[in-house]
Parts: structure tokens; sequence; C-alpha cells
């Protein structure tokens, strides 16, 4: 019995040092991509590369992407300015989560209004025309 305990230290002994020379292994070779990377970036050529990438990145999608965030930091700064946000909603005078609305054409701020009158005009696009039919269809009743 003691024999096979002495077995198995040796065995963990060898798996310990077999996870460390594979960690140590891993290290190496990190050194051995960051030297060739700094080196490359010293050179310039991964600049070069990255501008070119982000060049081809912003005719596909990036001027989209950069004009909606430029956009979201736009609105943020309208709603700080709004002034305080009410309880209640400018459309329905009910209480609940209070958004800020504005509008998707001019960006211009329209109000705060309740979630849900919210949902509501993002459904029908913003459009007054669509809003008055449904009006009319509700007064059939």
């Amino acid at each position: 019995m003691e024999h096979d305990q002495e077995n198995n230290v040796g065995d963990l002994d060898d798996l310990a040092a077999d996870i460390e020379a594979a960690k140590q292994h891993k290290r190496d070779i990190n050194n051995r991509y960051y030297a060739r990377v700094k080196e490359r970036m010293s050179a310039g050529e991964i600049t070069e590369r990255n501008k070119k990438w982000r060049k081809r990145w912003e005719a596909r999608v990036g001027r989209k992407a950069l004009t909606k965030r430029a956009l979201a930091a736009r609105l943020r700064r309208q709603e700080l300015s709004a002034g305080p946000k009410p309880t209640v909603c400018d459309v329905c005078d009910r209480g609940g989560r209070i958004v800020f609305d504005h509008c998707h054409h001019s960006d211009a701020f329209r109000g705060w209004i309740c979630h849900n009158c919210n949902v509501v005009l993002g459904l029908v696009n913003d459009d007054p025309e669509i809003l008055t039919k449904l009006a009319a269809y509700l007064g059939k009743v």
C-alpha cells in the first residue's frame, strides 16, 4: 500500500511539473508574440494597417456608427438641458416610466412622455395622420 502512495506522489509531482512547463511555454509564446508586435509597431507597420482598416470600416459601416454615437451624445445633452424630469406624462397625464421624447427628423426635444405613449409614437413612425385615423377608428364604437 505504501508503495502505491509513493507512486501517486511521484505522479502528482510529474503532473505539477508538466503543468508548470506548459505555463512557461505559453509565457514564452506570448513574450515572443509581443516582442514581434512591438517591433512592428515601432516600424509603423501596424499603425498604417490600422489606418487602412479604419478607412475600410468607416466606408462600410463606421460613418453610420459614428453618427449614431454623435446623435446619442447630442440627445443626452438635450435631455440634461430639458429641465427636471416630471412625474407624469405630457400626453396622457399618467405616471409611470417617464422618458425623453425627441423628433427623429430634426432631433429636437418634444417633451417628457411615458414609456407607453413613446411606444405608440414609435409604432406609428411619429406619423400624425396615422394617429388621426386611429382616433377616428376609436370614435366609431
